[in-house]
């Protein structure tokens, strides 16, 4: 699909400047573009707090990884706190765009069977539109 702006992958989260699309109609779902270290920290971090402290209903989130190059083990426990507040909302965290070596990171600590993975930001976006149109 081209329907995602061409900034979704320079990363960072929150509005579309920042590199969070619009979802072309997918609503209650959010796309984090992450950025490589030294930013990827901060951009799990922020990603954890789009889901507190907010009145709205917390949405679906795709993890979008196209830019990173390396994950170390403070990052994967960002993931799982992300992923453990969005199981508690009865919402899905799905990962995309993940390179060979981060994904073996994840194959070699078992989270590849933790993890929703997707080859790109529209086939994430398509399973959890399908999630909720299931639920409907």
């Amino acid at each position: 699909m081209d329907s995602f702006p061409e900034n979704l992958n320079q990363g960072g989260w929150g509005d579309e400047s920042r590199g969070t699309t619009g979802n072309g109609g997918n609503a209650g779902i959010k796309v984090v573009a992450l950025r490589d270290d030294p930013d990827l920290e901060s951009d799990l971090e922020d990603a954890g707090n789009l889901l507190t402290g907010t009145a709205e209903p917390i949405p679906h989130m795709v993890l979008e990884f196209g830019a990173v190059t390396y994950v170390a083990s403070s990052h994967l426990a960002q993931m799982l706190r992300i992923r453990k507040k969005l199981n508690d909302a009865r919402k899905q965290l799905a990962v995309c765009g993940m390179n060979d070596h981060v994904w073996s990171v994840l194959a070699l600590t078992g989270l590849d069977r933790v993890f929703r993975s997707y080859p790109s930001t529209a086939a994430a976006l398509a399973a959890l539109s399908a999630v909720d149109g299931a639920s409907a």
